[in-house]
Protein backbone atom coordinates (compact mmCIF):
# COMPACT_ATOMS: atom_id res chain seq x y z
CA UNK A 1 0.00 0.00 0.00
CA UNK A 2 1.24 3.50 -0.80
CA UNK A 3 2.60 5.42 2.14
CA UNK A 4 0.24 8.36 2.85
CA UNK A 5 3.28 10.56 3.37
CA UNK A 6 3.83 10.42 -0.38
CA UNK A 7 0.33 11.70 -1.13
CA UNK A 8 -0.68 14.04 1.68
CA UNK A 9 -0.03 17.73 1.04
CA UNK A 10 1.41 19.65 2.75
CA UNK A 11 3.55 16.68 3.86
CA UNK A 12 3.04 16.00 7.59
CA UNK A 13 6.02 16.09 9.91
CA UNK A 14 5.55 12.57 11.30
CA UNK A 15 3.42 9.72 9.90
CA UNK A 16 3.24 6.11 10.97
CA UNK A 17 1.32 3.73 8.72
CA UNK A 18 0.09 0.47 10.23
CA UNK A 19 -2.09 -2.48 9.28
CA UNK A 20 -5.08 -2.14 7.02
CA UNK A 21 -8.64 -2.88 8.08
CA UNK A 22 -12.13 -2.94 6.62
CA UNK A 23 -13.92 0.25 5.73
CA UNK A 24 -16.32 1.29 8.54
CA UNK A 25 -20.00 1.34 7.71
CA UNK A 26 -20.74 4.39 9.85
CA UNK A 27 -18.76 7.16 11.49
CA UNK A 28 -20.44 8.58 14.58
CA UNK A 29 -19.05 11.97 15.60
CA UNK A 30 -18.92 12.72 19.33
CA UNK A 31 -18.91 16.40 18.41
CA UNK A 32 -19.20 17.77 14.92
CA UNK A 33 -16.52 20.46 14.54
CA UNK A 34 -17.72 23.77 13.15
CA UNK A 35 -14.79 24.24 10.78
CA UNK A 36 -14.96 26.32 7.59
CA UNK A 37 -14.49 24.59 4.23
CA UNK A 38 -15.02 21.13 5.68
CA UNK A 39 -18.79 20.88 5.88
CA UNK A 40 -19.19 21.41 2.15
CA UNK A 41 -17.05 18.35 1.46
CA UNK A 42 -19.37 15.36 1.27
CA UNK A 43 -16.49 12.94 1.14
CA UNK A 44 -15.62 13.63 4.76
CA UNK A 45 -18.98 12.52 6.11
CA UNK A 46 -20.39 10.27 3.41
CA UNK A 47 -17.77 7.64 2.73
CA UNK A 48 -18.29 5.09 0.02
CA UNK A 49 -18.85 1.75 1.78
CA UNK A 50 -17.69 -1.61 0.48
CA UNK A 51 -17.71 -3.54 3.75
CA UNK A 52 -19.93 -3.50 6.78
CA UNK A 53 -18.32 -3.49 10.20
CA UNK A 54 -19.09 -1.93 13.55
CA UNK A 55 -19.59 1.84 13.62
CA UNK A 56 -16.50 3.95 14.25
CA UNK A 57 -16.49 6.80 16.75
CA UNK A 58 -14.79 10.01 15.73
CA UNK A 59 -13.92 12.64 18.29
CA UNK A 60 -12.02 15.87 18.38
CA UNK A 61 -10.52 17.72 21.30
CA UNK A 62 -8.89 21.11 21.73
CA UNK A 63 -6.40 20.76 24.57
CA UNK A 64 -4.32 23.93 25.09
CA UNK A 65 -0.63 23.18 25.13
CA UNK A 66 -1.08 19.60 23.91
CA UNK A 67 0.65 20.22 20.58
CA UNK A 68 2.75 22.93 18.98
CA UNK A 69 0.89 26.07 17.83
CA UNK A 70 -1.25 25.33 14.75
CA UNK A 71 -0.32 21.66 15.14
CA UNK A 72 -2.42 18.58 15.68
CA UNK A 73 -2.33 14.86 16.33
CA UNK A 74 -4.51 12.51 14.30
CA UNK A 75 -4.91 8.80 14.93
CA UNK A 76 -7.05 6.29 13.05
CA UNK A 77 -7.71 2.87 14.59
CA UNK A 78 -10.25 0.16 13.72
CA UNK A 79 -12.43 1.45 16.56
CA UNK A 80 -11.99 5.20 16.43
CA UNK A 81 -10.68 8.39 14.87
CA UNK A 82 -9.22 10.85 17.35
CA UNK A 83 -8.01 14.39 16.71
CA UNK A 84 -6.23 16.49 19.31
CA UNK A 85 -5.18 20.08 18.68
CA UNK A 86 -3.83 22.99 20.65
CA UNK A 87 -6.27 25.44 19.06
CA UNK A 88 -9.07 25.69 16.51
CA UNK A 89 -6.56 26.41 13.74
CA UNK A 90 -4.73 23.15 14.37
CA UNK A 91 -8.06 21.34 14.47
CA UNK A 92 -9.06 22.76 11.10
CA UNK A 93 -5.74 21.63 9.61
CA UNK A 94 -6.26 18.16 11.04
CA UNK A 95 -9.61 18.00 9.26
CA UNK A 96 -7.94 18.88 5.96
CA UNK A 97 -5.51 15.98 6.47
CA UNK A 98 -8.36 13.64 7.43
CA UNK A 99 -10.22 14.59 4.27
CA UNK A 100 -7.22 13.59 2.16
CA UNK A 101 -6.76 10.34 4.08
CA UNK A 102 -10.38 9.32 3.62
CA UNK A 103 -10.10 10.00 -0.09
CA UNK A 104 -7.07 7.70 -0.30
CA UNK A 105 -8.86 5.05 1.76
CA UNK A 106 -11.86 5.20 -0.52
CA UNK A 107 -9.63 4.67 -3.54
CA UNK A 108 -7.81 1.75 -1.90
CA UNK A 109 -11.03 0.06 -0.78
CA UNK A 110 -9.86 -0.27 2.81
CA UNK A 111 -8.63 1.82 5.72
CA UNK A 112 -5.36 1.66 7.63
CA UNK A 113 -4.05 2.35 11.09
CA UNK A 114 -2.44 5.82 10.90
CA UNK A 115 -0.71 8.02 13.47
CA UNK A 116 0.14 11.61 12.52
CA UNK A 117 1.85 14.27 14.62
CA UNK A 118 2.05 17.48 12.63
CA UNK A 119 2.85 21.18 12.92
CA UNK A 120 4.19 23.93 10.63
CA UNK A 121 7.86 24.92 10.52
CA UNK A 122 6.91 28.56 9.92
CA UNK A 123 4.33 30.53 11.89
CA UNK A 124 3.31 32.77 8.98
CA UNK A 125 2.80 31.13 5.60
CA UNK A 126 1.71 33.81 3.19
CA UNK A 127 0.73 34.30 -0.45
CA UNK A 128 0.92 37.73 -2.09
CA UNK A 129 -1.42 38.78 -4.92
CA UNK A 130 -0.54 41.79 -7.04
CA UNK A 131 -3.55 44.10 -7.35
CA UNK A 132 -1.19 46.85 -8.48
CA UNK A 133 -0.44 45.16 -11.81
CA UNK A 134 -3.40 42.84 -12.34
CA UNK A 135 -7.06 42.45 -11.46
CA UNK A 136 -8.79 40.24 -8.87
CA UNK A 137 -12.53 40.21 -8.24
CA UNK A 138 -14.29 39.10 -5.06
CA UNK A 139 -15.26 35.58 -6.21
CA UNK A 140 -11.64 34.89 -7.12
CA UNK A 141 -10.30 36.34 -3.88
CA UNK A 142 -12.73 34.30 -1.77
CA UNK A 143 -11.83 31.20 -3.73
CA UNK A 144 -8.16 31.92 -3.08
CA UNK A 145 -8.89 32.22 0.66
CA UNK A 146 -10.50 28.76 0.68
CA UNK A 147 -7.63 27.40 -1.35
CA UNK A 148 -5.07 28.85 1.10
CA UNK A 149 -6.85 27.32 4.07
CA UNK A 150 -6.88 23.91 2.45
CA UNK A 151 -3.15 24.20 1.82
CA UNK A 152 -2.64 25.22 5.47
CA UNK A 153 -1.51 28.72 4.51
CA UNK A 154 -2.63 31.46 6.87
CA UNK A 155 -1.96 34.87 5.33
CA UNK A 156 -3.04 36.66 2.16
CA UNK A 157 -0.82 39.66 1.40
CA UNK A 158 -2.58 42.11 -0.94
CA UNK A 159 -0.31 44.47 -2.87
CA UNK A 160 -3.04 47.08 -3.26
CA UNK A 161 -1.49 49.48 -5.77
CA UNK A 162 1.63 50.04 -7.87
CA UNK A 163 2.79 52.18 -10.77
CA UNK A 164 0.43 50.48 -13.22
CA UNK A 165 -2.85 50.11 -11.31
CA UNK A 166 -4.58 51.04 -8.09
CA UNK A 167 -6.59 47.98 -7.04
CA UNK A 168 -8.58 49.70 -4.28
CA UNK A 169 -11.08 52.56 -4.58
CA UNK A 170 -10.48 54.86 -1.65
CA UNK A 171 -13.35 56.93 -0.29
CA UNK A 172 -13.52 60.63 -1.19
CA UNK A 173 -10.25 60.29 -3.09
CA UNK A 174 -9.66 59.70 -6.84
CA UNK A 175 -7.33 56.71 -6.47
CA UNK A 176 -8.71 53.55 -8.04
CA UNK A 177 -11.55 55.39 -9.80
CA UNK A 178 -9.82 54.84 -13.17
CA UNK A 179 -9.59 51.06 -12.66
CA UNK A 180 -12.86 49.28 -13.54
CA UNK A 181 -11.79 46.25 -11.50
CA UNK A 182 -10.71 48.03 -8.30
CA UNK A 183 -12.21 46.72 -5.06
CA UNK A 184 -14.25 49.00 -2.85
CA UNK A 185 -13.38 49.38 0.82
CA UNK A 186 -16.62 47.59 1.61
CA UNK A 187 -15.57 44.63 -0.51
CA UNK A 188 -12.15 44.56 1.15
CA UNK A 189 -13.88 44.58 4.54
CA UNK A 190 -16.04 41.64 3.48
CA UNK A 191 -12.95 39.77 2.32
CA UNK A 192 -11.18 40.40 5.63
CA UNK A 193 -14.11 38.93 7.56
CA UNK A 194 -14.41 35.99 5.17
CA UNK A 195 -10.70 35.27 5.52
CA UNK A 196 -10.85 35.43 9.31
CA UNK A 197 -13.49 32.69 9.28
CA UNK A 198 -11.04 30.54 7.33
CA UNK A 199 -8.06 31.22 9.60
CA UNK A 200 -6.44 33.48 6.99
CA UNK A 201 -5.10 36.92 7.87
CA UNK A 202 -5.30 39.71 5.29
CA UNK A 203 -2.10 41.80 5.19
CA UNK A 204 -2.64 44.91 3.02
CA UNK A 205 0.28 46.68 1.40
CA UNK A 206 0.16 50.43 0.84
CA UNK A 207 3.30 51.56 -0.97
CA UNK A 208 4.76 54.54 0.86
CA UNK A 209 7.71 55.58 -1.30
CA UNK A 210 8.14 54.02 -4.74
CA UNK A 211 5.82 52.11 -7.09
CA UNK A 212 3.22 54.86 -6.66
CA UNK A 213 2.52 55.89 -10.26
CA UNK A 214 -1.20 55.09 -9.96
CA UNK A 215 -1.38 57.63 -7.11
CA UNK A 216 0.79 60.37 -8.61
CA UNK A 217 -1.31 60.06 -11.78
CA UNK A 218 -3.94 61.94 -9.78
CA UNK A 219 -1.46 63.87 -7.62
CA UNK A 220 1.34 65.06 -9.92
CA UNK A 221 2.42 67.45 -7.18
CA UNK A 222 3.63 64.39 -5.24
CA UNK A 223 5.62 62.90 -8.13
CA UNK A 224 9.26 63.26 -7.16
CA UNK A 225 10.67 61.34 -10.12
CA UNK A 226 11.14 57.84 -11.49
CA UNK A 227 11.72 54.73 -9.45
CA UNK A 228 14.34 52.06 -10.03
CA UNK A 229 12.39 50.74 -13.06
CA UNK A 230 10.63 53.90 -14.24
CA UNK A 231 7.23 54.36 -12.64
CA UNK A 232 7.09 56.95 -9.89
CA UNK A 233 8.66 57.70 -6.53
CA UNK A 234 7.04 60.08 -4.08
CA UNK A 235 8.29 63.57 -3.41
CA UNK A 236 9.18 63.03 0.24
CA UNK A 237 7.61 65.65 2.45
CA UNK A 238 4.69 66.70 4.61
CA UNK A 239 2.11 66.48 1.79
CA UNK A 240 3.15 62.88 1.07
CA UNK A 241 2.85 61.89 4.72
CA UNK A 242 -0.55 63.59 4.96
CA UNK A 243 -1.81 61.59 1.97
CA UNK A 244 -0.40 58.32 3.29
CA UNK A 245 -2.06 58.99 6.63
CA UNK A 246 -5.42 59.23 4.84
CA UNK A 247 -4.86 56.01 2.88
CA UNK A 248 -3.60 54.00 5.85
CA UNK A 249 -6.38 55.30 8.06
CA UNK A 250 -9.09 54.14 5.64
CA UNK A 251 -7.63 50.64 5.31
CA UNK A 252 -6.80 50.36 9.02
CA UNK A 253 -10.41 51.12 9.92
CA UNK A 254 -11.59 47.81 8.41
CA UNK A 255 -8.79 45.65 9.80
CA UNK A 256 -9.14 43.57 12.97
CA UNK A 257 -7.71 44.75 16.29
CA UNK A 258 -4.35 43.14 15.58
CA UNK A 259 -3.09 43.27 12.00
CA UNK A 260 -0.10 43.60 9.70
CA UNK A 261 0.26 46.61 7.40
CA UNK A 262 2.96 46.44 4.74
CA UNK A 263 4.38 49.82 3.72
CA UNK A 264 6.40 48.67 0.69
CA UNK A 265 9.41 51.07 0.56
CA UNK A 266 11.41 49.30 -2.14
CA UNK A 267 12.87 50.15 -5.57
CA UNK A 268 12.50 53.89 -5.11
CA UNK A 269 14.74 56.93 -5.42
CA UNK A 270 15.10 59.71 -2.90
CA UNK A 271 13.43 62.97 -3.96
CA UNK A 272 13.15 65.21 -0.91
CA UNK A 273 10.80 68.17 -0.79
CA UNK A 274 12.80 71.43 -0.59
CA UNK A 275 11.18 72.11 2.78
CA UNK A 276 12.39 68.76 4.18
CA UNK A 277 15.31 69.10 6.63
CA UNK A 278 18.63 68.16 5.04
CA UNK A 279 19.22 65.57 7.75
CA UNK A 280 15.98 63.68 6.99
CA UNK A 281 16.70 60.33 5.28
CA UNK A 282 15.12 56.93 4.57
CA UNK A 283 15.61 55.72 8.14
CA UNK A 284 13.66 58.75 9.37
CA UNK A 285 10.90 57.92 6.88
CA UNK A 286 10.68 54.39 8.30
CA UNK A 287 10.42 55.82 11.81
CA UNK A 288 7.75 58.32 10.76
CA UNK A 289 5.65 55.58 9.12
CA UNK A 290 6.01 53.38 12.20
CA UNK A 291 4.84 56.25 14.37
CA UNK A 292 1.95 56.85 11.95
CA UNK A 293 0.74 53.25 12.31
CA UNK A 294 1.09 53.48 16.08
CA UNK A 295 -0.96 56.68 16.29
CA UNK A 296 -3.68 55.40 13.95
CA UNK A 297 -3.81 52.20 15.97
CA UNK A 298 -4.23 54.11 19.21
CA UNK A 299 -7.02 56.19 17.69
CA UNK A 300 -8.84 53.05 16.49
CA UNK A 301 -7.98 50.93 19.56
CA UNK A 302 -5.91 48.59 17.39
CA UNK A 303 -2.35 47.35 17.17
CA UNK A 304 -0.56 47.25 13.82
CA UNK A 305 2.71 45.56 12.94
CA UNK A 306 4.66 47.31 10.20
CA UNK A 307 6.29 45.28 7.44
CA UNK A 308 8.51 46.54 4.62
CA UNK A 309 10.54 45.19 1.72
CA UNK A 310 14.27 45.01 2.32
CA UNK A 311 15.05 46.75 -0.99
CA UNK A 312 18.06 45.94 -3.16
CA UNK A 313 20.64 47.63 -0.96
CA UNK A 314 19.00 47.13 2.40
CA UNK A 315 17.27 49.65 4.63
CA UNK A 316 18.65 51.64 7.52
CA UNK A 317 16.05 50.54 10.06
CA UNK A 318 16.43 52.59 13.26
CA UNK A 319 17.98 50.44 15.94
CA UNK A 320 15.16 50.94 18.43
CA UNK A 321 12.65 49.64 15.85
CA UNK A 322 14.46 46.45 14.86
CA UNK A 323 12.21 44.27 17.00
CA UNK A 324 9.05 46.17 16.00
CA UNK A 325 9.33 46.18 12.20
CA UNK A 326 9.38 43.09 9.97
CA UNK A 327 11.87 43.40 7.11
CA UNK A 328 11.31 41.26 4.01
CA UNK A 329 14.29 40.42 1.76
CA UNK A 330 13.39 38.63 -1.44
CA UNK A 331 14.83 36.39 -4.14
CA UNK A 332 12.83 34.36 -6.67
CA UNK A 333 15.52 32.71 -8.80
CA UNK A 334 16.88 29.24 -8.04
CA UNK A 335 20.24 30.10 -9.59
CA UNK A 336 20.74 32.72 -6.88
CA UNK A 337 21.04 30.34 -3.93
CA UNK A 338 24.12 32.12 -2.61
CA UNK A 339 22.15 35.36 -2.45
CA UNK A 340 19.43 33.64 -0.41
CA UNK A 341 22.00 32.14 1.94
CA UNK A 342 23.69 35.50 2.48
CA UNK A 343 20.37 37.15 3.28
CA UNK A 344 19.36 34.42 5.71
CA UNK A 345 22.72 34.67 7.46
CA UNK A 346 22.65 38.46 7.58
CA UNK A 347 19.16 38.80 8.98
CA UNK A 348 19.52 35.84 11.33
CA UNK A 349 22.61 37.39 12.92
CA UNK A 350 21.26 40.90 13.31
CA UNK A 351 20.28 41.17 16.98
CA UNK A 352 16.58 41.82 17.62
CA UNK A 353 15.78 42.00 13.90
CA UNK A 354 12.49 40.45 12.77
CA UNK A 355 12.37 39.33 9.15
CA UNK A 356 10.31 37.38 6.66
CA UNK A 357 11.48 35.57 3.53
CA UNK A 358 10.23 36.95 0.20
CA UNK A 359 9.88 33.86 -1.99
CA UNK A 360 7.48 32.88 -4.78
CA UNK A 361 7.66 34.09 -8.37
CA UNK A 362 8.91 37.13 -10.21
CA UNK A 363 6.87 38.84 -12.89
CA UNK A 364 9.20 37.19 -15.42
CA UNK A 365 8.69 33.58 -14.29
CA UNK A 366 5.73 32.78 -16.48
CA UNK A 367 5.31 29.09 -15.59
CA UNK A 368 5.78 29.71 -11.91
CA UNK A 369 8.71 28.61 -9.75
CA UNK A 370 9.35 26.81 -6.50
CA UNK A 371 13.03 25.90 -6.10
CA UNK A 372 14.00 29.31 -4.68
CA UNK A 373 11.07 29.07 -2.27
CA UNK A 374 12.28 25.65 -1.17
CA UNK A 375 15.77 27.05 -0.57
CA UNK A 376 14.39 29.90 1.54
CA UNK A 377 12.36 27.43 3.61
CA UNK A 378 15.21 25.01 4.15
CA UNK A 379 17.91 27.63 4.76
CA UNK A 380 15.94 29.81 7.18
CA UNK A 381 14.47 26.99 9.27
CA UNK A 382 16.96 27.52 12.12
CA UNK A 383 16.86 31.32 12.02
CA UNK A 384 15.92 32.51 15.52
CA UNK A 385 14.08 35.60 14.33
CA UNK A 386 12.35 34.60 11.08
CA UNK A 387 8.62 35.29 11.09
CA UNK A 388 7.61 33.24 8.07
CA UNK A 389 7.60 32.72 4.32
CA UNK A 390 5.82 34.91 1.77
CA UNK A 391 5.15 33.44 -1.68
CA UNK A 392 4.66 36.30 -4.10
CA UNK A 393 2.73 36.00 -7.36
CA UNK A 394 3.79 39.19 -9.09
CA UNK A 395 2.20 40.88 -12.03
CA UNK A 396 -0.62 38.61 -13.18
CA UNK A 397 -3.99 37.08 -12.34
CA UNK A 398 -3.10 33.91 -14.24
CA UNK A 399 -3.14 31.83 -11.06
CA UNK A 400 -3.53 28.63 -13.01
CA UNK A 401 -0.17 28.81 -14.81
CA UNK A 402 1.59 29.70 -11.56
CA UNK A 403 -0.35 27.44 -9.25
CA UNK A 404 2.59 25.07 -8.86
CA UNK A 405 4.47 27.92 -7.13
CA UNK A 406 1.78 28.21 -4.49
CA UNK A 407 1.27 24.47 -4.13
CA UNK A 408 4.93 23.51 -3.79
CA UNK A 409 5.61 26.52 -1.59
CA UNK A 410 2.80 25.56 0.75
CA UNK A 411 4.40 22.15 1.20
CA UNK A 412 7.87 23.46 2.04
CA UNK A 413 6.68 26.33 4.25
CA UNK A 414 4.77 23.76 6.32
CA UNK A 415 7.46 21.06 6.25
CA UNK A 416 10.81 22.30 4.99
CA UNK A 417 12.41 18.84 4.91
CA UNK A 418 9.73 16.30 3.96
CA UNK A 419 10.88 12.68 3.85
CA UNK A 420 10.17 12.35 0.15
CA UNK A 421 12.94 10.91 -2.05
CA UNK A 422 12.44 13.52 -4.76
CA UNK A 423 11.91 16.61 -2.58
CA UNK A 424 15.52 17.84 -2.74
CA UNK A 425 16.20 17.34 -6.43
CA UNK A 426 17.42 20.40 -8.34
CA UNK A 427 16.13 18.93 -11.60
CA UNK A 428 12.84 20.77 -12.09
CA UNK A 429 11.62 18.21 -14.64
CA UNK A 430 12.22 15.38 -12.20
CA UNK A 431 10.54 17.42 -9.46
CA UNK A 432 7.54 18.09 -11.69
CA UNK A 433 6.97 14.46 -12.56
CA UNK A 434 6.58 13.63 -8.86
CA UNK A 435 4.79 16.76 -7.69
CA UNK A 436 2.16 17.21 -10.40
CA UNK A 437 0.35 13.88 -9.82
CA UNK A 438 0.02 14.88 -6.15
CA UNK A 439 -1.15 18.35 -7.19
CA UNK A 440 -3.79 16.95 -9.55
CA UNK A 441 -5.03 14.48 -6.95
CA UNK A 442 -5.22 17.21 -4.30
CA UNK A 443 -7.20 19.54 -6.55
CA UNK A 444 -9.52 16.70 -7.46
CA UNK A 445 -10.71 16.60 -3.85
CA UNK A 446 -12.01 20.16 -3.93
CA UNK A 447 -14.35 20.96 -6.84
CA UNK A 448 -14.48 24.65 -5.93
CA UNK A 449 -10.74 25.10 -6.59
CA UNK A 450 -10.66 23.19 -9.86
CA UNK A 451 -8.78 25.06 -12.61
CA UNK A 452 -12.00 25.69 -14.50
CA UNK A 453 -13.48 27.48 -11.49
CA UNK A 454 -10.48 29.78 -11.06
CA UNK A 455 -10.54 30.68 -14.74
CA UNK A 456 -14.31 31.18 -14.81
CA UNK A 457 -14.19 33.59 -11.87
CA UNK A 458 -11.16 35.51 -12.98
CA UNK A 459 -12.52 37.57 -15.85
CA UNK A 460 -10.00 38.90 -18.39
CA UNK A 461 -6.38 37.81 -18.16
CA UNK A 462 -4.22 40.79 -17.15
CA UNK A 463 -0.42 40.89 -17.09
CA UNK A 464 1.45 43.99 -15.84
CA UNK A 465 -1.65 46.12 -16.34
CA UNK A 466 -2.29 45.00 -19.95
CA UNK A 467 -5.06 42.73 -21.21
CA UNK A 468 -3.88 39.46 -22.68
CA UNK A 469 -5.84 37.81 -25.51
CA UNK A 470 -9.29 38.63 -26.77
CA UNK A 471 -10.43 41.84 -28.47
CA UNK A 472 -8.52 44.04 -26.00
CA UNK A 473 -5.21 42.19 -26.28
CA UNK A 474 -2.32 44.50 -25.43
CA UNK A 475 -4.54 47.35 -24.31
CA UNK A 476 -4.14 48.94 -20.85
CA UNK A 477 -6.70 48.26 -18.14
CA UNK A 478 -6.46 51.89 -17.04
CA UNK A 479 -4.71 55.05 -18.27
CA UNK A 480 -2.23 54.77 -15.42
CA UNK A 481 -0.60 51.73 -17.06
CA UNK A 482 0.98 53.42 -20.08
CA UNK A 483 2.00 56.45 -18.05
CA UNK A 484 4.05 54.18 -15.77
CA UNK A 485 6.35 53.06 -18.64
CA UNK A 486 7.44 49.98 -16.68
CA UNK A 487 6.98 47.29 -19.31
CA UNK A 488 10.69 47.11 -20.12
CA UNK A 489 14.07 47.61 -18.52
CA UNK A 490 13.61 45.45 -15.45
CA UNK A 491 16.68 43.36 -14.59
CA UNK A 492 14.78 40.42 -13.13
CA UNK A 493 17.82 38.23 -12.55
CA UNK A 494 19.29 40.89 -10.27
CA UNK A 495 16.18 41.12 -8.07
CA UNK A 496 16.98 41.39 -4.42
CA UNK A 497 20.73 41.32 -4.96
CA UNK A 498 22.72 42.43 -1.93
CA UNK A 499 19.58 43.23 0.04
CA UNK A 500 21.12 42.94 3.49
CA UNK A 501 19.99 44.76 6.57
CA UNK A 502 22.00 47.80 7.59
CA UNK A 503 21.14 49.16 10.99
Amino acid sequence: MTNPLENLWPPPQHVTLGNRFQTPDVIQWEQLPNIPSCHDDDMLFDIHKKNTVSPMTASWHIVPGSTKPQGYELSIHPQAIRITANDSIGLSYAMQTLHQLLAHFQKWGHWAHVEIADHPNYTQRSVMLDLGRSTFNMPTLKRVVRLLHRLKLNQLHLHLYDDELCGLRFENLPFGSENPFALSLHELSQLIQYAQAHHVQIAPELEGWGHVGSLTYHRPDLDGGSGMYNGSSFLIGSKMFALMHQLVQQVAAILPRQAVIHMGLDEARWYPDPNLPDTFGPSDMIEKYHQMLKEIGQTQDKQFTMRLWADHAGHHVPDHLLDQVIVEPWQYWANRKTDIEEKVHGYSHTPRCRWMAGAGTSLAQHRGSYLATRHWCQTAIDSPNVQGINMTLWGTNDLESRFVSLFAGAGFSWNAHPTLPWADTDDSEDFDRHLFPILHEWRGLYPDVHPQQLIADRGPLVHQGLYLYGPQHGQPVAPTVLRAQTTSGHDFLAEGQNATLES
